[in-house]
């Protein structure tokens, strides 16, 4: 509905904070009926903050960076010719 609302303007489905599974089951839906993209945020990093620089840093490269692969790998899924 939101694509055919939308006509030829892209749209793209916002993280909102809900957890990262989540959201990658809205990704998938979103991409398959005709969004643009995503817009991760808190779906990515929300789990990686520590008072710890250190400890935010490999969180970061061990969750948040996998994270970003699965979308991406999606998006590539169905990404239109344009």
């Amino acid at each position: 509905e939101v694509t055919r609302l939308s006509a030829d303007v892209p749209w793209s489905v916002l993280s909102a904070g809900v957890d990262h599974e989540t959201f990658v089951g809205q990704v998938e839906i979103a991409m398959a009926n005709g969004a643009s993209g995503v817009i991760a945020g808190r779906s990515l990093w929300k789990d990686c903050i520590s008072l710890d620089r250190a400890e935010t840093r490999a969180r970061l490269e061990s969750k948040a960076v996998p994270r970003l692969r699965e979308l991406e790998a999606i998006i590539a899924k169905y990404r239109r010719a344009g």
